[in-house]
């Protein structure tokens, strides 16, 4: 009988240290960062400040590239500019699946992409697997290239 007390005493005081215990939130990455902000520009109701919080990642001389297409381009400005013209033509994006590769100075991310484009005046679904290419430096993206 004492030992059964003792027990139910011991699992009482657990559970309360451990609902009392501070929860630590997850630091976010920059890779967090860097999808939650895309994902962000992707939604119909974008808005140029979505683009600007995406620019916050980028160094002041970004490069992108999406070699499939054929897009080249330099500096921050041109980045976010072109990213600009394409606000409200998708929406719904989901991303699923992400898997990380890190080195130094670059991180690969693979991942699903769910969303709808506009295609004149209906709304047309897109899936597609995703990998992006970021070298960093100081914390910052200073080059991307997309594969899709």
């Amino acid at each position: 009988m004492i030992r059964m007390v003792s027990v139910r005493h011991f699992i009482s005081a657990l559970i309360y240290f451990v609902l009392a215990a501070p929860l630590h939130a997850h630091e976010p990455t920059l890779v967090d960062r860097y999808l939650e902000c895309l994902t962000a520009v992707w939604e119909q109701n974008a808005t140029t400040e979505d683009v600007h919080n995406l620019g916050k990642l980028y160094a002041e001389q970004v490069t992108y590239s999406h070699p499939r297409v054929g897009i080249e381009m330099s500096g921050r400005d041109e980045v976010l500019g072109a990213m600009e013209n394409f606000l409200g033509s998708s929406r719904l994006p989901r991303t699923s699946n992400v898997k990380t590769l890190t080195g130094t100075g670059v991180v690969v991310i693979s991942f699903d992409l769910q969303l709808e484009v506009r295609s004149d005046n209906t709304w047309v679904p897109v899936e597609r697997h995703q990998v992006v290419v970021l070298q960093t430096s100081d914390s910052v993206i200073t080059s991307i290239t997309d594969y899709w």
